[in-house]
C-alpha cells in the first residue's frame, strides 16, 4: 500500500488523479507506469491509459470496475481518487517523479555494477542529498552526471564529423536545424544520421518523402556516388556495400508519411522506442507533422506541435533534431533567429538553434560554399563553421582553410 508520509508517493497520486479527472492530458504527455515507485501506481495508470486509448476518455467507474476482484487495489484507486488536486503545477509534478525515477535507476545500476551491499550504497548516497563528490577532482557532480557516469554514457553527443565536433548537445535536448526551401536541411540532417547512426539508436521521420528516396540519399552520402553513377553497373558493388554498411553496421530507423504523419503518432513511436534504450529523433520536417486536432492556423499548429516535443525530451530518453522553415527571402540574406518565426515557438523553445546559409547562392554549382550558423546555444557557444556542400554526392564537408 502506499505511505500516506511518503513525498514522492503523494505526488505520484495527484499526478494519477490529475489524468484520472483530465484526462486529455494523455494527449499533452506521454508517460510510461514504470516511473511510478510503486507498482500498483503503474498498474492503475497503464489502465487509465489503455481506457483512454479505447473510448477516449478515462471513467472513473470502469477503472473500478477493471479491479473489482482485488480489494487492495480497490483501495488505491480510491484513496487517488480523494487525492484529487487542482491547485499544482503538472509539468513540475512529472520532472520531479521523472528524476525520483532517474536516481531509482542509478542506484539499482551501482549496485548491479559494483556488487557491493545495495543498503550500503543507497545509506552512503542517501548521506550526501541531491550532490555527489568527486575526490579526484574535487568537483561536485550532479545525480544526472553520475547516472551518466554510471550507465557509461556521456552527457552529450559524440561526433565524428569535424565540423560539429566542437558543438555540444546534451542529453534530453530539443535541436532545430534551420533553412530556406531547398537550401539543404535534409541533406544536412541524413550526413548527421550516417555519422550518429555508427553509435547510437536513431530515428528519422521524413513527412515529405517515401522511404525509398532517403535510403537513395543515405546510399550517395555514404557511397560518394552521384544518383547517375549509382545507376552505372560498373558501381554495382560500391553500391551494395554501402546497402550493406547502412543495413547491417548502422543503428537506424526510417519512417515516411504512411506510417507517422501526426505528432501523436510520432510520440507513441518514440516513447516505445525509448523504453529501455536512448535514441535520437530525427523529425523532417515540423512544418509538415499534421495533429488530430484543428487549428485555425499554421503558427497555433506549430506551437503545439512544440509543446508535444517539449513533453517527449522532459519525460523519454532522447535527443531531437526538428528541421524547420526558414521565412521566405527574395534575397540571399544571411538568415538570423527571426527567420524561424513561421516556425511557431520553435525558436525560443530550442536549446540549439542551427541555421544553414548557402553563401555562392549557385545553383549550376556542384560545390557551394555554406556557413553552419549557431545564433543560440545551450552553452552560450556561438560558433560559425564554412562547409562544403557537395551537392552531386549530398555531403557536407567543413571547408579546409
Amino acid at each position: 500500500m502506499p505511505n500516506v508520509n511518503n513525498p514522492l508517493q503523494n505526488i505520484e497520486s495527484r499526478l494519477i488523479s490529475s489524468f484520472m479527472f483530465n484526462s486529455k492530458l494523455f494527449d499533452i504527455y506521454y508517460l510510461d507506469k514504470d516511473i511510478f515507485s510503486i507498482e500498483e501506481y503503474g498498474i492503475i495508470f497503464e489502465e487509465m491509459k489503455n481506457q483512454y486509448i479505447k473510448y477516449h476518455e478515462v471513467d472513473y467507474q470502469k477503472i473500478l470496475q477493471s479491479f473489482m476482484n482485488d480489494n487492495k487495489m480497490l483501495d488505491i484507486v480510491c484513496s487517488i481518487n480523494d487525492n484529487a488536486f487542482s491547485d499544482h503545477n503538472i509539468e513540475n509534478d512529472i520532472k520531479f517523479i521523472n528524476n525520483e525515477f532517474r536516481k531509482r535507476k542509478m542506484k539499482e545500476l551501482i549496485y548491479d555494477s559494483k556488487g557491493n551491499d545495495f543498503e550500503e550504497i543507497i545509506s552512503m548516497i542517501e548521506d550526501i542529498p541531491n550532490y555527489y563528490h568527486n575526490t579526484r577532482t574535487g568537483e561536485i557532480l550532479t545525480e544526472e552526471e553520475i547516472f551518466n557516469l554510471v550507465t557509461n554514457e556521456k552527457s552529450h553527443l559524440i561526433f565524428d564529423l569535424s565540423f560539429m565536433k566542437d558543438f555540444e548537445i546534451s542529453f534530453n535536448t530539443l535541436n532545430t536545424i534551420g533553412a530556406r526551401t531547398g537550401k539543404g536541411k535534409t541533406a544536412f540532417s541524413l550526413n548527421l544520421l550516417l555519422d550518429l547512426g555508427k553509435k547510437y539508436r536513431c530515428l528519422y521521420f521524413n513527412l515529405e518523402n517515401p522511404k525509398d528516396v532517403i535510403y537513395q540519399r543515405l546510399i550517395q552520402i555514404d557511397s560518394r556516388l552521384t544518383k547517375n553513377q549509382i545507376k552505372e553497373q560498373k558501381n554495382e558493388n560500391k553500391v551494395s556495400d554501402s546497402i550493406y554498411r547502412i543495413r547491417n553496421g548502422l543503428k537506424i530507423k526510417l519512417y515516411d508519411s504512411r506510417e507517422a504523419s501526426n505528432i501523436e503518432t510520432i510520440k507513441r513511436i518514440i516513447s516505445e522506442e525509448t523504453r529501455n534504450d536512448f535514441c535520437i529523433v530525427f523529425l523532417d520536417n515540423i512544418n509538415n507533422i499534421d495533429t488530430l486536432r484543428r487549428f485555425t492556423n499554421l503558427r497555433e499548429k506549430i506551437n503545439h506541435i512544440t509543446k508535444q516535443l517539449l513533453n517527449i525530451k522532459a519525460s523519454m530518453n532522447c535527443v531531437i533534431f526538428a528541421l524547420a522553415q526558414l521565412r521566405r527571402s527574395d534575397t540571399n540574406s544571411r538568415p538570423t533567429e527571426k527567420d524561424l518565426k513561421e516556425s511557431g515557438s520553435i525558436e525560443e523553445d530550442s536549446d540549439n538553434v542551427f541555421l544553414l546559409h548557402d553563401i555562392s547562392d549557385d545553383k549550376t554549382s556542384i560545390n557551394a560554399t555554406y556557413e553552419l550558423i549557431t545564433p543560440k546555444s545551450r552553452n552560450d557557444i556561438n560558433r560559425q563553421k564554412e562547409l562544403i556542400f557537395k551537392k552531386g554526392y549530398q555531403i557536407f564537408e567543413e571547408r579546409p582553410e
